[in-house]
């Protein structure tokens, strides 16, 4: 596994007359590597990896005005930030490795895939016509 923080990063701000906003942005990447072994052997049947973004934004405004003859300092500050979640993060990003190494050995026949009816899920298949 890996966590790479700071993969890319910006953002815009603007302030005029003391008055301003900023908005900031920061990426950050999980990256899940999965090898299926043989005990008896030890080649490595299956290799998957895969890569799940974090990304994490930040939205604030200020004021910083002199007041009466600049005498008198006014400073405001507000903001919020939003942060995805990095252990959800690195779950999907270990499941999503899971499921393409089982898929991979489906499709090189190291096991079979038995998938039941998609009826008893409540699905309905709809087959496209050959022209």
């Amino acid at each position: 596994m890996g966590y790479d923080s700071n993969i890319e990063t910006g953002g815009d701000g603007a302030r005029w007359m003391g008055i301003g906003g900023v908005t900031q942005f920061r990426r950050d990447s999980v990256t899940v590597s999965l090898r299926a072994v043989s005990t008896l052997t030890g080649e490595v049947l299956l290799n998957v990896q895969t890569h799940k973004s974090i990304l994490s934004v930040a939205m604030g405004a200020d004021v910083f005005r002199f007041l009466e003859l600049d005498t008198k300092l006014l400073e405001l500050e507000t903001g919020i930030s939003y942060n995805e979640s990095t252990t959800w993060a690195v779950r999907a990003a270990i499941e999503a490795a899971v499921l393409a190494l089982v898929e991979q050995g489906d499709t090189r026949g190291y096991w079979k895939i038995d998938r039941p009816p998609a009826a008893e899920y409540g699905i309905e298949l709809y087959e496209e016509e050959e022209a």
